[in-house]
């Protein structure tokens, strides 16, 4: 039997001797749990001695804890280890002053980290649409508020067990106005639905000798208070410069390569991978716009509008391939794709585009949860009709005894905008498609014209897109009166004025800002500027039609003169159309003389344009010619004019 024993004095000693026989590991375990000395005090091990088979004995051997020397084994290892650290630190080349070094790089790091978290949530806050009645109802109830969530839905309020105890701490005035409260919750929850676009975009066109670089056209649009931009081609000097900004970016695919994209999925798939993929996700792409206007352009009919769906869905399905799911795609369509849009109720798509161009595409819309992109501009509308419409319905100032009920819907409205933005929603509508989403490509008003234009002017621009800021900035949202309550995306048209866009006059000062980047006239995107903070406006100078002469004479200025080819083909050009236009700077003709160029080219633009306004000729010739009120005619030279 074997006796144990504790450790004494210090000294290693032999606690017993068992028998000749070898135990089993519970035995051993036992005899050694017995054997163990107090705490403090030792330890004990369980040896085996003799190693002979059949003839071993079991003991248990104690010794002192901590044993002798042990503190100076130690003190020992320890200076090694400092010796082994400070080599390895030396190999390494992490000196204190290194170490240092990696302190304030991490540090940096996280600080990035920090600055990048706060930026998130800055952006976040944007995107929050903050609903009072529910912000209330929460505080006072812990009601779960739809529409207070970020996605639009509903979140599950974590105290929502709680709402019965805090409905009995109200009195039985409080609980009869809950349902009352609910109610209004709900509906201005649902005018908070509908879009994360808190702010207006705006257009930004390039087709100008004299405008900004891309990186300071960005900080211009930032400085204008948008919230997005959309471009007309994937322009890299542009999209590097939207890069890292939290500015919503819509890109649109040019009408010329439509046909395409729309037979071929490989070449679809290469253009997003060329185009979007090195900018995506640093610029903010929101839309991919197929085309522009192109049911404008009949000449299109049978080589582009068959492919335009097939090209939508190919670059969707490019976009799934990359996992890009955010990114929607829609084309621009502009008004004239309505047959019908008076009354609004009435709305309904031209009878050689409902069939087999826009029922696949609203098909496509509804699937893909997209949008219907139009160009509504109702300066366009009112100019061409300012005896039917009134400017103040167009300009969003008419009282309420010029609104227009409809007696179709049996809706009343108080603006141009919202009845034709309805007309669409009705052409929808008619073709089973009354769901799909709606928002404005291109809106605004020109701040200047040809004299044989009306109304635009700075005074009537300002006034449009202040208006319009205002509108689209209230919260809850105001909708239309046929989609009350709905946000949509809005791109005022443009941010410059572009000389180099041919057409009439209006086409080339439609900006917010001169091409120097010098505002036209004052707006905050933002909406936060009260209107009545804007200094005067200047007074309208066009609101009526110029019923005197107008003639169309040279005005390209020095640059142009320089340019005598350009001024040599214009004038070819003018002289080679119509009947005679030409023959009075003839050699012996009675405006040959003086025979300069400048001059030959005045009487061509202005005997050109003469004959061919009323058929819409215009007077730019390449932004080489200008209308003016003067007359020309000098000597027996007579240049011809008509009345406007």
């Amino acid at each position: 039997m074997v006796v144990s024993g504790s450790c004494k004095g210090g000294r290693p000693h032999e606690i017993g001797i068992g028998p000749p026989t070898t135990p089993n590991k519970e035995q051993r375990l036992q005899r050694l749990n017995k054997a163990r000395p107090p705490q403090g005090s030792g330890f004990c091990i369980e040896t085996v001695e003799g190693f002979a088979i059949g003839n071993s004995a079991i003991m248990s051997r104690c010794f002192p804890y901590p044993p002798p020397g042990y503190e100076k084994k130690e003190k020992h290892k320890e200076k090694k280890h400092k010796k082994e650290n400070r080599d390895t630190e030396k190999r390494e080349g992490k000196t204190g002053r290194d170490k240092d070094r990696m302190k304030d790089k991490h540090k940096e790091k996280k600080n990035r980290r920090e600055k990048h978290k706060g930026k998130k949530k800055e952006e976040d806050r944007d995107k929050v649409t903050i609903n009072p009645c529910c912000l209330f109802l929460t505080t006072a109830l812990l009601i779960p508020c739809v529409g207070s969530s970020r996605n639009g839905r509903a979140e599950e309020s974590r105290e929502e067990k709680q709402l019965p105890s805090r409905l009995t701490m109200l009195g039985h005035r409080e609980v009869a106005f809950l349902p009352l409260l609910l109610l209004l919750c709900f509906f201005s929850s649902l005018a908070a639905k509908g879009g994360s676009f808190a702010r207006l975009g705006i257009n930004y066109g390039t087709l100008g000798d004299d405008l900004p670089s891309a990186a300071r056209s960005v900080a211009l649009l930032r400085s204008l208070g948008a919230g997005a931009v959309k471009i007309y081609d994937a322009n890299p000097a542009i999209l590097r410069a939207l890069a890292g900004t939290r500015l919503r970016v819509s890109i649109m695919v040019p009408n010329e390569i439509i046909p395409s994209l729309g037979t071929n999925a490989s070449l679809a798939d290469a253009w997003v991978a060329a185009y979007l993929t090195p900018f995506y996700p640093a610029v903010r792409v929101r839309y991919l716009l197929v085309g522009n206007e192109i049911l404008s352009d009949t000449s299109l009919a049978n080589s582009t509008w068959p492919f335009l769906v097939p090209a939508m869905v190919n670059i969707h399905r490019a976009l799934i391939a990359r996992s890009i799911r955010d990114v929607k795609v829609s084309t621009t369509f502009a008004m004239d794709a309505l047959g019908t849009s008076f009354p609004p109720s009435s709305g309904a798509f031209r009878s050689d585009i409902a069939e087999p161009v826009i029922r696949p595409l609203l098909r496509f819309l509804h699937k893909t949860r997209s949008y219907y992109f139009v160009d509504a501009y109702p300066y366009l509308a009112w100019a061409s009709s300012p005896s039917s419409i009134r400017l103040d319905y167009a300009l969003f100032t008419a009282n309420s005894s010029f609104n227009y009920f409809d007696p179709g819907s049996k809706l009343t409205y108080t603006n141009l905008l919202d009845q034709m933005l309805d007309a669409v929603a009705a052409a929808m509508g008619r073709l089973g498609f009354g769901d799909v989403r709606m928002a404005v490509a291109e809106t605004g008003w020109p701040n200047a014209a040809d004299l044989d234009q009306i109304g635009a002017n700075v005074h009537n621009a300002a006034t449009y897109n202040r208006n319009l800021v205002q509108r689209m900035a209230a919260r809850p949202a105001t909708g239309t009166p046929a989609r009350p309550g709905v946000l949509m995306p809005v791109f005022i048209f443009s941010l410059y004025n572009e000389n180099q866009k041919p057409g009439p006059g209006t086409e080339r000062h439609w900006g917010l800002l001169y091409p120097l980047g010098k505002m036209a006239y004052e707006v905050d995107l933002s909406g936060r500027r009260p209107l009545a903070s804007y200094a005067p406006l200047p007074p309208p100078e066009n609101n009526e039609p110029y019923k005197g002469r107008i003639w169309c004479v040279f005005g390209g200025g020095r640059r142009a003169v320089s340019n005598v080819t350009a001024v040599g083909a214009a004038l070819a050009y003018a002289c080679g159309q119509g009947n005679g236009t030409c023959d009075a700077i003839r050699p012996g003709g009675r405006c040959h003389k003086p025979n300069t160029l400048v001059s030959h080219a005045t009487y061509a633009f202005n005997s050109y344009w003469q004959q061919f306004r009323r058929a819409g000729a215009t007077c730019f010739f390449d932004g080489l010619a200008l209308q003016t009120k003067t007359d020309p005619s000098y000597g027996s030279c007579k240049y011809p004019s008509l009345a406007n």
